[in-house]
């Protein structure tokens, strides 16, 4: 069961392909140590990527959006209230909402590994394009 203190808003999407869906409204996660995420609208999600070959086991991936949202915005500008936050704490964050959403924590678990071991990649390319829009704001 979702808890709607932690989340406070309907999630509202829709699909830009069969992999994304993009916001239509803002939306909230209130995380107990981190504060309220803020995702925004026009943020495109994924929901948990974890590939067909698993959705065998887990689902569809957008079974997860809920939770994913808050931590696909936190990868997209890892900023929470003007405070830039870790990879790690990203993913923690992901941890505890999974949790919030009515998964369990062996599942929370499982999922927040997977996020450990693969997350690098976009956590990475999104770094890489901030430090260039940065460098071009510079000049």
């Amino acid at each position: 069961m979702i808890d709607k203190k932690r989340f406070p808003d309907e999630l509202m999407t829709v699909y830009v392909s069969p992999r994304y869906r993009r916001l239509t409204t803002d939306f909230r996660y209130i995380d107990p140590v981190e504060g309220i995420i803020r995702c925004k609208a026009g943020l495109e999600i994924d929901g948990a990527s974890f590939g067909r070959a698993l959705s065998v086991l887990f689902g569809d991936q957008h079974d997860y959006d809920v939770p994913a949202t808050p931590h696909d915005q936190l990868y997209e500008d890892n900023c929470v209230a003007g405070q830039y936050l870790t990879r790690d704490q990203c993913d923690k964050v992901f941890y505890r909402a999974m949790q919030y959403a009515g998964f369990s924590k062996a599942l929370a678990w499982t999922f927040y590994s997977g996020v450990r071991l693969g997350g690098w990649w976009p956590w990475w390319r999104n770094r890489r394009r901030d430090a260039k829009k940065r460098k071009e704001r510079a000049k």
